[in-house]
């Protein structure tokens, strides 16, 4: 057998396995490269979803401005809060969480006012001069705002007028009349808990809340016998004309007694010039000078600037304003006290020309309220009333 014996240099042999080895390594490279680029963009997914996305850090900084945004405005709203309650307390208007400021108030809201409860009240025919006495109860009134004064104070009015009438008859119905429903009303819906004592509505109360053209169109009226306009005077002689007047009138401003002028001083014609009921009647003069005071008119809501004040008080009861009036015929003179209707101011004569008048109407109760009553709960409204509260 012949052997063959091959021979390999080492130099060789190193060659070969560097070779091999080299190859290795390559192939190495590339996997970790592959690897390499994946786990980078799964990094970068990963960034961009934590800077970018729904939850990312833009987002999240978008958040907190908005949060921060929406902070600052809730505390700046606190802060107008506090100053507006701080600016309440100062003007006197602050009051408990859930109680009503005054600013709030408007002519015609409903104001929940309880009078004290009273007994029915007498009314003789000595003080009214009607043939009979009356007994008039205390009757449940539901009470409106009339007038916010600028001193605070606040009148009532009732919503409606009594259902009970007063007769008021002649001489001693003038002389008395003012006296007589403003003592009713007095005695009868007044509140000693809240220093409140009533009234009833009178001619002054309308008048101050008239425009130039209701002031105008009042002032337009005259009797119709004579055309004497309202405001102005007329004289009567006796032995030509009547010249008997109630004793009340020589105490009046606008009266003439023996004058051919009327006196600028003396008592307003919603005054009361006896503090008791009088049993004076009449008294008669040579000379009667008298204005003329009494006013029948239609009355418009044009002419008040707030309408609210017109539904509030002309409704369609007839009742007593506690203001009498002199009405200047052709040959005497008319005395009896005004009235009130749904859309009408006029009155009732009780004594002229030797004639007693039976007149009746109902009241009209005022009162009011301190500038220190304060309201709580209640929107106002017939059914939910303001609730005073002391």
């Amino acid at each position: 057998m012949y052997k063959i014996n091959i021979k390999v240099k080492m130099g060789d042999k190193r060659k070969m396995k560097n070779k091999k080895l080299k190859k290795n390594i390559e192939g190495i490279t590339l996997i970790a490269l592959v690897v390499t680029i994946i786990v980078l963009l799964i990094l970068a997914g990963v960034a961009l979803n934590l800077t970018i996305g729904q939850n990312g850090i833009f987002s999240r900084a978008k958040d907190a401005t908005n949060t921060w945004k929406n902070a600052e405005v809730n505390e700046q709203l606190a802060l107008d809060e506090g100053a507006n309650l701080i600016d309440s307390y100062l003007n006197g208007n602050g009051t408990e969480e859930g109680d009503i400021t005054k600013e709030k108030l408007k002519i015609g809201d409903y104001v929940e006012y309880t009078p004290d409860t009273v007994g029915a009240y007498s009314l003789t025919s000595a003080v009214s001069g009607y043939t009979s006495n009356q007994n008039i109860p205390q009757e449940t009134m539901k009470w409106q705002i009339m007038s916010i004064n600028e001193d605070g104070t606040i009148d009532l009015v009732s919503e409606n007028a009594t259902t009970q009438r007063i007769y008021l008859k002649g001489a001693l119905g003038y002389n008395n009349g003012v006296y007589v429903i403003n003592d009713i009303c007095k005695k009868q819906y007044s509140n000693k808990n809240l220093n409140v004592t009533a009234r009833n509505l009178n001619k002054d109360d309308i008048v101050i809340k008239m425009n130039s053209k209701g002031i105008n169109a009042m002032n337009a009226t005259s009797n119709e016998d004579s055309g004497t306009l309202y405001g102005k005077t007329r004289t009567y002689i006796k032995g030509s004309a009547t010249t008997d007047y109630p004793n009340l009138y020589k105490y009046e401003k606008g009266s003439g007694i023996n004058s051919d002028t009327v006196r600028q001083d003396g008592i307003g014609l919603s005054d009361a010039y006896y503090s008791t009921p009088t049993n004076e009647t009449l008294s008669t003069a040579d000379k009667l000078t008298a204005t003329q005071t009494y006013s029948w008119m239609q009355i418009q809501s044009a002419y008040f600037d707030d309408i609210n004040f017109y539904n509030t008080i002309f409704k369609a009861q007839w009742s007593w304003l506690s203001t009498r009036f002199q009405n200047c015929a052709g040959n005497h003179v008319g005395f009896g006290l005004c009235a009130i209707s749904d859309a009408r101011l006029d009155g009732s004569n009780m004594y002229f020309e030797g004639n007693l008048v039976d007149s009746s109407a109902s009241l009209r109760p005022v009162v009011t309220l301190g500038a220190n009553v304060e309201f709580s709960n209640g929107e106002g409204s017939i059914d939910n009333p303001y609730k005073i509260s002391i």
